[in-house]
């Protein structure tokens, strides 16, 4: 009886894992989180897909978790993580890492109300992609817009010394 009620236990518990070890189930999790503005789970997902063994060899889904995580970590405001992450990104995945990638990172860190910083995130983009900086050309008018329409002087600031203004 003891070992049917163990048997039971082990059966429950690996089904209630369901995505726990699938980084792609873990993705699809994370995207959808991601999709409805929880940040904070969509990075937990993530994370947690990218912690699962042989991960790195399944480079696309390696990237998809990577650029979910990078997003969720945007769109909570986490600008040094996000920066940080991108350098990892650049190395680990190059091509893929795009000047619309850095765009769309600063306009949820724009979203998150941190103008100054997605200006920072504007301007690592245009260094790093110089044939690109029309990329980023409606983010800097919506930076411009939000932080005039805010009475967000530092970002007005910032803008003014990078010539935006």
């Amino acid at each position: 009886m003891r070992l049917a009620l163990a048997a039971f236990a082990l059966a429950s518990l690996a089904a209630c894992s369901g995505s726990a070890a699938d980084p792609k189930a873990l993705a699809t999790e994370a995207g959808a989180a991601l999709s409805k503005g929880d940040f904070a789970t969509a990075q937990a997902k993530a994370e947690q897909g990218l912690t699962v063994e042989g991960v790195s060899a399944d480079k696309p889904t390696a990237w998809t978790l990577e650029r979910i995580r990078l997003e969720a970590l945007a769109g909570k405001g986490e600008v040094t993580a996000v920066l940080t992450g991108l350098a990892k990104l650049a190395a680990d995945f190059g091509t893929q890492v795009n000047a619309d990638l850095y765009a769309k990172l600063g306009k949820l860190v724009a979203d998150a109300g941190k103008l100054t910083e997605a200006i920072d995130i504007v301007e690592a983009g245009k260094k790093a992609f110089p044939d690109k900086v029309a990329a980023f050309d409606g983010l800097v008018a919506s930076i411009k817009e939000a932080a005039a329409a805010g009475g967000d002087s530092a970002a007005v600031e910032k803008l003014k010394a990078l010539g935006y203004l």
